[in-house]
Protein backbone atom coordinates (compact mmCIF):
# COMPACT_ATOMS: atom_id res chain seq x y z
CA UNK A 1 0.00 0.00 0.00
CA UNK A 2 0.95 3.57 -0.33
CA UNK A 3 -0.17 6.37 1.56
CA UNK A 4 -0.08 9.66 -0.05
CA UNK A 5 -0.10 12.31 2.57
CA UNK A 6 -1.77 14.91 -0.21
CA UNK A 7 1.18 15.27 -2.13
CA UNK A 8 1.27 17.53 -5.37
CA UNK A 9 3.90 15.03 -7.33
CA UNK A 10 2.77 11.89 -9.15
CA UNK A 11 3.11 9.39 -6.54
CA UNK A 12 -0.27 8.36 -6.81
CA UNK A 13 -0.65 7.88 -10.78
CA UNK A 14 2.71 6.13 -10.62
CA UNK A 15 1.39 3.77 -7.71
CA UNK A 16 -2.06 3.68 -9.35
CA UNK A 17 -0.31 2.11 -12.59
CA UNK A 18 1.67 0.07 -10.79
CA UNK A 19 -1.46 -1.63 -9.39
CA UNK A 20 -0.63 -0.60 -5.87
CA UNK A 21 -3.44 0.01 -3.44
CA UNK A 22 -3.32 3.96 -2.41
CA UNK A 23 -4.78 5.45 0.52
CA UNK A 24 -5.25 9.49 0.09
CA UNK A 25 -5.18 11.35 3.14
CA UNK A 26 -7.11 14.85 3.18
CA UNK A 27 -4.25 16.67 4.36
CA UNK A 28 -0.65 16.71 5.02
CA UNK A 29 -0.13 16.22 8.96
CA UNK A 30 3.78 14.74 8.22
CA UNK A 31 5.77 11.92 7.84
CA UNK A 32 4.74 10.21 11.27
CA UNK A 33 0.86 10.71 11.33
CA UNK A 34 1.38 8.99 7.97
CA UNK A 35 3.72 5.90 8.90
CA UNK A 36 1.32 5.99 11.98
CA UNK A 37 -2.07 5.85 9.61
CA UNK A 38 -0.16 3.09 7.53
CA UNK A 39 0.18 0.75 10.93
CA UNK A 40 -3.60 1.53 11.45
CA UNK A 41 -5.02 0.06 8.71
CA UNK A 42 -2.79 -2.77 8.05
CA UNK A 43 -4.46 -3.44 11.67
CA UNK A 44 -7.76 -3.25 9.98
CA UNK A 45 -7.62 -4.33 6.53
CA UNK A 46 -4.91 -7.54 7.29
CA UNK A 47 -4.34 -9.85 9.72
CA UNK A 48 -1.69 -8.21 11.87
CA UNK A 49 0.23 -11.38 12.85
CA UNK A 50 0.87 -11.79 9.53
CA UNK A 51 2.47 -8.59 8.31
CA UNK A 52 6.02 -8.37 10.18
CA UNK A 53 7.54 -5.91 8.46
CA UNK A 54 6.76 -2.21 7.46
CA UNK A 55 8.94 -0.42 4.60
CA UNK A 56 9.25 3.36 4.75
CA UNK A 57 10.76 4.58 1.64
CA UNK A 58 10.26 8.06 0.10
CA UNK A 59 8.96 8.91 -2.99
CA UNK A 60 12.26 10.05 -4.33
CA UNK A 61 13.83 7.08 -3.37
CA UNK A 62 15.47 4.17 -5.76
CA UNK A 63 15.56 0.65 -4.80
CA UNK A 64 18.04 -1.48 -6.47
CA UNK A 65 15.56 -5.07 -7.39
CA UNK A 66 16.46 -7.03 -4.42
CA UNK A 67 16.63 -4.15 -2.28
CA UNK A 68 13.64 -5.27 0.14
CA UNK A 69 14.67 -9.12 0.46
CA UNK A 70 18.25 -7.53 1.32
CA UNK A 71 16.75 -5.28 4.31
CA UNK A 72 14.88 -8.05 5.29
CA UNK A 73 17.62 -10.87 5.38
CA UNK A 74 19.51 -8.13 7.65
CA UNK A 75 16.80 -8.66 9.93
CA UNK A 76 17.47 -12.66 10.98
CA UNK A 77 19.70 -13.02 14.02
CA UNK A 78 19.05 -9.24 15.13
CA UNK A 79 17.17 -7.90 17.48
CA UNK A 80 16.45 -4.75 15.49
CA UNK A 81 13.77 -1.96 15.32
CA UNK A 82 14.17 -1.10 12.07
CA UNK A 83 16.87 -1.39 10.07
CA UNK A 84 18.12 1.22 6.96
CA UNK A 85 21.07 2.03 4.37
CA UNK A 86 22.70 3.62 2.06
CA UNK A 87 20.36 4.34 -1.09
CA UNK A 88 20.32 6.55 -4.19
CA UNK A 89 18.03 9.51 -4.85
CA UNK A 90 16.27 9.87 -8.23
CA UNK A 91 15.72 13.79 -7.93
CA UNK A 92 18.39 15.17 -9.21
CA UNK A 93 16.97 18.39 -10.75
CA UNK A 94 18.59 21.53 -9.41
CA UNK A 95 21.55 22.47 -6.64
CA UNK A 96 19.53 21.43 -3.44
CA UNK A 97 18.40 17.99 -4.67
CA UNK A 98 21.66 17.24 -6.08
CA UNK A 99 23.25 18.04 -3.02
CA UNK A 100 20.47 15.40 -0.97
CA UNK A 101 22.21 12.47 -3.75
CA UNK A 102 26.13 13.74 -2.02
CA UNK A 103 24.50 13.46 1.59
CA UNK A 104 22.77 10.12 1.18
CA UNK A 105 25.84 8.84 -0.71
CA UNK A 106 28.72 10.20 1.77
CA UNK A 107 27.62 11.97 4.46
CA UNK A 108 25.37 10.18 5.92
CA UNK A 109 26.87 6.88 5.25
CA UNK A 110 30.01 8.18 6.89
CA UNK A 111 27.89 9.13 9.97
CA UNK A 112 25.76 5.60 10.48
CA UNK A 113 29.30 3.60 10.18
CA UNK A 114 30.98 5.80 12.36
CA UNK A 115 27.92 5.34 14.96
CA UNK A 116 27.84 1.80 14.67
CA UNK A 117 31.55 1.20 15.32
CA UNK A 118 31.93 3.57 18.18
CA UNK A 119 28.83 2.23 19.71
CA UNK A 120 27.26 -0.81 18.48
CA UNK A 121 23.96 0.94 17.25
CA UNK A 122 22.84 4.01 15.58
CA UNK A 123 21.02 7.14 16.77
CA UNK A 124 18.77 7.58 13.71
CA UNK A 125 17.31 5.37 11.20
CA UNK A 126 17.27 7.34 7.80
CA UNK A 127 14.09 8.90 7.00
CA UNK A 128 14.00 8.31 3.06
CA UNK A 129 14.39 4.53 3.61
CA UNK A 130 14.06 2.02 6.55
CA UNK A 131 12.27 -1.34 7.28
CA UNK A 132 10.76 -1.19 10.27
CA UNK A 133 9.67 -4.06 12.72
CA UNK A 134 5.84 -4.00 13.01
CA UNK A 135 6.63 -5.68 16.31
CA UNK A 136 8.71 -2.76 17.55
CA UNK A 137 6.88 -0.06 16.00
CA UNK A 138 3.86 -1.41 18.43
CA UNK A 139 5.40 -1.63 21.30
CA UNK A 140 6.70 1.91 21.17
CA UNK A 141 3.03 3.24 20.64
CA UNK A 142 4.27 3.88 16.92
CA UNK A 143 5.65 6.95 15.76
CA UNK A 144 6.03 10.18 17.50
CA UNK A 145 4.16 13.14 15.80
CA UNK A 146 5.07 15.81 18.03
CA UNK A 147 8.75 15.73 16.92
CA UNK A 148 10.33 17.16 13.50
CA UNK A 149 12.29 14.07 13.22
CA UNK A 150 10.65 10.65 13.32
CA UNK A 151 13.20 8.98 12.10
CA UNK A 152 15.64 10.09 15.37
CA UNK A 153 12.73 9.57 17.35
CA UNK A 154 12.07 6.31 16.48
CA UNK A 155 15.55 4.82 16.72
CA UNK A 156 15.47 6.41 20.40
CA UNK A 157 12.09 4.72 21.15
CA UNK A 158 13.44 1.90 19.98
CA UNK A 159 16.68 1.70 21.74
CA UNK A 160 14.73 2.43 25.13
CA UNK A 161 12.90 -0.88 24.60
CA UNK A 162 16.32 -2.70 23.93
CA UNK A 163 15.65 -2.70 20.10
CA UNK A 164 19.19 -1.80 17.86
CA UNK A 165 18.99 -0.06 15.03
CA UNK A 166 20.62 -1.94 12.16
CA UNK A 167 22.70 -0.36 9.00
CA UNK A 168 23.42 -2.13 5.67
CA UNK A 169 26.51 -0.53 4.81
CA UNK A 170 26.04 -1.29 1.21
CA UNK A 171 23.01 0.17 -1.24
CA UNK A 172 20.12 -1.46 -1.58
Amino acid sequence: MVIDDNSNDETVKIATMAGVRVYTKNENKGKADSLNYAIKLIDELADPNKIAYLLSIDADTILQANGVQRLLDYFYGHNYGGVTANMDVANRENALAKSQVVEFSSIVGIIKRAQVAMTGTMYAYSGATTLYAMAALKEVGGFREDRATEDISIAFDHSLNGYDAGFFCSDV
